[in-house]
């Protein structure tokens, strides 16, 4: 890894995007505003073009990119993710031959100046940002979605299934609740039901919250000193002229900052269904929720929806935290969560040790080769070897999805075992590496069992001559029963 290398993190909203490059040590290099990277909202043309300006800010230093994740609004399908990786391509990001590859944050891919890049929903970004990796993010935004993210990167999303079907307490439903209930006393008033002298003084707050934020989105010269009728009848023209989900997220602030009782009521009802969803996705073992997106903004809503989700949470250790983080440094934490940083490996303190690392051999050890002829001699041949599944099991019956980890007791930190000596140099490189090892055999023994896998896993001590008849006594009979053989 070079000493000066940069992390590309990118948040893709639906009206502009952040993009930062970001030193190892997580200063900002340097960082710009790009255009939108929703297709959703904004189509393939806008984002073709806010690509391009991104390749423009990031590549005079692409030669010192490490990895990239790019966090996007509106990826909630595959067909997303093809639709993108085509974008990518246009713009140059991406190979046109460059295929990608699932991961549990999103997809994997390839860009043309050879470094990974990792796609995924914009969401996942304030979860990392406040220093997690598991938990769940509650977004409110335009529209509104929770997002569970387990042990080993699985992600699974409540909610956001359509603006008008679902996504409750967002911008939108907000924005829609103040219009439709300003609506109902414009009809009033124009039925003659009520006139603007007997109008409630929560009818009037209601209007005139409506009127205001419908107002300012709109540019209207209408004065604010119009009369109850007049804004009554702006508000109905309006509401037939707009249609976008966005222009009536754009009315959210102004309900969620009244304080007129109809107002309060929506505000209400929004914190509930948000609460409703953080719930579905909170689990006991990992009881964290990062609440993120533009109604959150609001401290008041914030620990509105915080206390909510605590009255319903049954269990110990909730956290509730209102992200204040820039989504980008989330991307920035998510690249290095995906892709940790490797020390800069020290030269050897010796010419023996050297001449003994670059012995190291990654296949065909002495070890590897003493298991294949046991389980040939027990009459279990037909295994394949270094298999493509996580941790690349040195012996695998895939269709039995049974394997063997075959591992050196110095390199994997055998416990308690004599061969797992510490170097007496560079300690801090070997402590750095040993716990990554430690971690990622943990992390691939976790993957392999949740996709129903049997793991067995053999250490190099254990088949030294004392010891290996008794390891294959206890191993071979697990392995008949397993392969049915």
């Amino acid at each position: 890894m070079r000493s000066d290398s940069l992390i590309l993190a990118v948040d893709g909203g639906g009206t502009a995007s952040r993009a930062a490059l970001y030193a190892e040590d997580g200063t900002i290099v340097k960082e710009a505003l790009v255009g939108p990277l929703s297709r959703k909202s904004s189509g393939d043309d806008t984002v073709l073009r806010s690509l391009t300006e991104l390749k423009d800010f990031a590549w005079g230093d692409a030669d010192r990119i490490r990895c990239s994740v790019l966090g996007l609004s509106g990826l909630d399908s595959p067909e997303d993710f093809v639709e993108v990786e085509k974008l990518l391509a246009q713009a140059g990001i991406c190979g046109t031959d460059a295929s990608s590859k699932k991961h549990p944050y999103g997809r994997k891919c390839e860009s043309s100046q050879g470094f990974p890049i990792l796609l995924c929903s914009d969401a996942l970004l304030p979860l990392f940002a406040n220093g997690f990796s598991e938990g769940c993010v509650v977004v409110s935004g335009t529209g509104s979605v929770a997002l569970r993210i387990a042990e080993g990167g699985k992600v699974i999303r409540f909610g956001s299934w359509g603006y008008r079907t679902s996504d409750e307490g967002s911008g939108y439903w907000v924005g829609c609740e103040l219009m439709r209930e300003a609506l109902h006393v414009a009809d009033e008033l124009f039925c003659g039901r009520l006139t603007p002298a007997s109008l409630p003084s929560s009818s009037k707050s209601l209007l005139e919250d409506a009127f205001q934020a419908a107002r300012q989105h709109g540019a209207s010269r209408i004065p604010k000193s119009a009369g109850v009728e007049r804004k009554a009848r702006f508000l109905q023209e309006w509401a037939v002229s707009h249609d976008d989900p966005k222009d009536y997220s754009a009315l959210a602030k102004a309900a969620i900052e009244s304080r007129g009782a109809c107002c309060r009521g929506i505000r209400r009802r929004a914190a509930e269904r948000l609460a409703w969803l953080a719930l579905l996705a909170i689990t006991p073992e990992s009881p964290t929720v990062v609440l993120s997106g533009g109604l959150f903004s609001n401290p008041g809503f914030s620990e509105q929806v915080a206390a909510a989700i605590a009255d319903g949470f049954e269990g110990d250790g909730l956290v509730v935290v209102a992200n204040e983080a820039p989504a980008a440094f989330g991307a920035f934490k998510l690249a290095a969560h995906v892709w940790p940083p490797r020390p800069e490996v020290p030269k050897a303190s010796n010419a023996n040790v050297r001449k003994s690392m670059q012995g190291n051999k990654g296949t065909d050890t002495k070890p590897e080769m003493t298991v294949r002829a046991r389980l040939r001699e027990a009459g279990l041949a037909g295994y394949r070897l270094h298999w493509k599944a996580p941790g690349r099991p040195d012996v695998a019956w895939p269709s039995k999805k049974v394997c063997i980890m075959i591992n050196g007791c110095f390199w994997h930190r055998h416990a308690g075992c004599s061969k797992a000596t510490m170097p007496k140099s560079n300690t801090e490189y070997w402590i750095a590496k040993f716990d990554r090892n430690v971690e990622r055999d943990a992390e691939n023994i976790a993957k392999l069992k949740a996709d129903g896998w049997h793991v067995h896993v053999v250490w190099e001590c254990e088949l030294d001559p004392s010891k290996v008849d008794e390891t294959f006594a206890k191993l071979i009979p697990m392995l008949r029963d397993e392969l049915g053989k």
